[in-house]
């Protein structure tokens, strides 16, 4: 089975490890960047039902990524830069 695993694409093992998280049951899922390499279809998909799913199960869902496609299925978000500093400035934006 690892075998297996290691041979598919990176999306496809991504959704199959968004699938043995679903079938966890887990009260809070965090991906960090965990669906970047899904297609879009699927990723509109995933992200549909994580919505659904948070709502309905009454859980969390916390998506750390790069990519500004998921935000519209997002509740809320930050915005996180690093500065020069080294320090990191934390920005709440308005949900979609």
């Amino acid at each position: 089975m690892k075998e297996y695993i290691k041979n598919l694409s990176k999306g496809t093992r991504q959704k199959v490890v968004f699938i043995i998280y679903m079938m966890a049951s887990r009260d809070i899922i965090i991906f960090d960047e965990g669906l970047e390499n899904i297609d879009v279809d699927s990723l509109a998909s995933i992200l549909a039902y994580l919505k659904k799913w948070v709502k309905i199960e009454n859980r969390l869902c916390l998506i750390a990524t790069h990519s500004t496609t998921i935000l519209e299925y997002a509740d809320q978000f930050l915005h996180l830069v690093r500065e020069k500093d080294g320090t990191t400035m934390i920005t709440p934006l308005p949900s979609g």
